[in-house]
């Protein structure tokens, strides 16, 4: 009797399963997003930013019309009204940094976002979860699954769990996300010192007890 090894999908969503990732179609990870958020992220139109992510009736195949040549939008440099992108601080700690990091299988990153700024959709390659707490401010975070269907949508002040291959974007309101705040310890008797740092703060899990 032979044995299928199946070492490359392991860690997948599913299990022995390939995991796809698609941009765009009725099955596609941006096509979750609100168009706002979407919309900023790409320095386009609410309606150019529908027709990018739900124009699509197709899922692996699409069609494309003769009298369209339809290409990723990138944000202008000419743009009166630019969307604010910048990020006023990110620190992320590694074991490179801290070596009990690896052992705890930890990794932390500390965000802080000013006034409308968005982190663009994200997602970890790998089986990472991830443990967000957003620290104060105002704004919006949006969760989007595999199937493309919006998974959660929070505001400031409130603890989640992004499971893996999950895509998660932040948006920032009028007032930034900042306030100061004491980071908890961490399992394995990880201390952390009392830090007062603003924004949204989002720890890497890479193995939870």
């Amino acid at each position: 009797m032979g044995c299928e090894k199946r070492s490359e999908t392991a860690t997948a969503y599913i299990p022995g399963q390939f995991t796809y990732f698609l941009i765009t179609g009725t099955l596609s990870l941006l096509g979750g997003f609100s168009t706002e958020f979407v919309s900023k992220a790409y320095n386009i139109t609410k309606d150019e930013a529908y027709k990018i992510t739900n124009s699509q009736t197709g899922v692996l195949i699409i069609k494309v019309g003769e009298d369209e040549n339809t290409k990723m939008p990138k944000p202008s440099e000419n743009s009166t009204h630019k969307p604010v992108h910048k990020i006023t601080s990110a620190t992320t700690l590694t074991e490179k940094e801290f070596p009990f990091l690896k052992e705890a299988g930890l990794s932390a990153s500390l965000i802080k976002l000013e006034a409308n700024a968005i982190s663009s959709p994200t997602y970890t390659t790998d089986a990472t979860v991830q443990v967000v707490y957003v620290a104060g401010g105002s704004g919006q975070i949006q969760i989007v699954g595999l199937n493309g269907k919006l998974a959660l949508e929070v505001k400031a002040g409130d603890l989640l769990v992004v499971p893996s291959f999950f895509m998660v974007a932040k948006l920032a309101g009028e007032n930034g996300l900042e306030s100061p705040h004491k980071f908890p310890a961490c399992p394995r008797r990880l201390s952390w010192e009392d830090i007062s740092i603003g924004g949204i703060i989002t720890r890497n899990v890479t193995n939870i007890p």
